[in-house]
């Protein structure tokens, strides 16, 4: 019995980043909500194993990316086809920004490499520290930052050349 509340516990501390981080490839909440139970499921499954393990959220995510991938190659959606169909779970109002710039900036992170991604999602939208994104990804600290810092850039570079565009 301590076993499932074990699983529950992970599977509602977990669910919504994962939920967050499959969106981001899928840009279909309601895919994406599927996505993650059969993650969740699978996990549920091998869950003697998987609640040993030390990186147990990375292993969940990795699942969910992969599965998120093979259902696009399924539906022939090829990464760099994939284009600014927004729905997205972010509340607008907390960030306080217009929707068009919102989906610029959701566009240009899914653009980004899966551990960018995954990063740049923990750190701004769960609001993760380094110390915490490191241990989930099975990483080093330095790694992450020097990843999240690299991903700012190529956003703030795009965001610069986006608007080079207007001034002229």
């Amino acid at each position: 019995m301590k076993d499932n509340f074990d699983f529950d516990r992970f599977f509602k501390e977990n669910q919504n980043i994962l939920l967050k981080i499959v969106n981001s490839y899928l840009f279909d909440i309601e895919e994406a909500k599927d996505i993650v139970i059969e993650t969740m499921y699978l996990i549920y499954k091998k869950w003697e194993r998987v609640k040993n393990m030390e990186n147990s959220l990375g292993y969940a995510i990795r699942i969910g990316v992969n599965k998120a991938k093979r259902f696009l190659m399924r539906r022939k959606i090829f990464f760099s086809d994939v284009k600014e169909d927004l729905k997205s779970d972010f509340e607008l109002e907390e960030h306080n920004i217009n929707k068009e710039l919102f989906a610029w900036l959701i566009g240009e992170i899914s653009k980004l490499n899966d551990k960018e991604k995954s990063i740049v999602l923990l750190r701004d939208s769960e609001n993760f520290k380094f110390e915490e994104i490191a241990k989930e990804l099975g990483l080093n600290i330095s790694t992450v930052k020097s990843l999240y810092r690299r991903a700012k850039l190529k956003i703030l570079k795009k965001w610069e050349e986006e608007n080079e565009k207007f001034k002229m």
